[in-house]
């Protein structure tokens, strides 16, 4: 992070400082009027503190995108299951590859692994970064489930 701390892009500034925020706890400077970076440095105090269902308060009419993971993961933290699989349906602008993606992982998260599995499935590859490639085959080798492991494989 050192060499951005010279640039003064207001952007780049609120991405140093959440992250620095993240890392650490501490706020290395001035957060802008972003209310996303303000948003996210709420949750990530929140989270920390294992307050899951003031997230979900805070969260459960969200509609912003970029905000859903909140939403999506508070509500299975607080037991809120079928409520959070119906808010996966109603998501704007999101395909079929990404709702089966969280379904999967709502699924894999409350331990039901052979629906998570039926989701997995349904993902095309091509929709899948780095991060969830390993992640599904982590799952699929955790449950053996050979099978899918070896047809990502």
């Amino acid at each position: 992070m050192e060499p951005l701390k010279e640039v003064k892009t207001k952007l780049v500034v609120d991405a140093r400082n959440l992250v620095l925020f993240l890392e650490s706890g501490d706020v290395a400077g001035e957060i802008s009027g972003n209310p996303y970076v303000q948003r996210i440095i709420k949750v990530a105090m929140l989270a920390k503190s294992g307050k899951w269902k003031e997230i979900y308060k805070d969260f459960r009419k969200e509609r912003a995108v970029m905000l859903m993971p909140f939403k999506i993961w508070s509500g299975v933290a607080t037991g809120k299951f079928k409520e959070t699989l119906v808010e996966i349906n109603k998501v704007p602008l999101m395909n079929d590859a990404w709702r089966n993606f969280m379904r999967g992982a709502v699924y894999a998260a409350t331990k039901n692994p052979k629906t998570a599995r039926k989701y997995f499935s349904k993902v095309p590859t091509s929709f899948m970064n780095l991060g969830d490639y390993y992640l599904v085959m982590s799952f699929y080798k955790k449950y053996g489930f050979t099978k899918n492991y070896n047809k990502l494989k």
